[in-house]
């Protein structure tokens, strides 16, 4: 079964662009510790009660987009969900009396997303596609 994803619209002066990504390819390398997702985007036009009308291919080629989980990207332990890397640096403060610099870490918790999507694929009964479907709904496919 296909992995479809209604992704946002386009609206182009006042034309709606309405577009669908479809899973292409899915690649999980366990030796260099990243997960992709490949993903082609569709352009249709908008139907006037705002449904998909026809596929417009033939004046807008399918593109590509990648999305790469890494651990250079941090997420909520729990969600998977990114967390801004600002919100989880250490705190630097001077200490008044000795001039030394003391580093308070963050006591947000996170992961890095590989390790994230390792550990759910190691220690939980996950159904697959349901999974790249949430992952494929942060696409960013403009």
């Amino acid at each position: 079964m296909d992995i479809i994803l209604e992704i946002p619209d386009i609206v182009v002066d006042s034309t709606v662009l309405k577009r669908k990504a479809k899973l292409f390819a899915l690649v999980y390398n366990t030796t260099e510790k990243f997960v992709t997702l490949s993903w082609v985007i569709t352009t249709y036009a908008a139907n006037e009660d705002g449904s998909y009308g026809n596929e417009l291919s033939q004046f807008i080629p399918p593109y590509k987009r990648e999305q790469i989980a890494t651990n250079n990207i941090p997420v909520n332990p729990l969600t998977g969900v990114p967390i801004d890397p600002e919100l989880i640096q250490p705190t630097i403060t001077i200490n008044p009396v000795t001039g030394e610099e003391i580093s308070t870490p963050s006591t947000i918790p996170w992961i890095g997303q590989y390790d994230f999507f390792n550990n759910i694929g190691e220690n939980v009964s996950i159904k697959i596609h349901d999974v790249i479907r949430q992952f494929g709904a942060t696409l960013q496919t403009s």
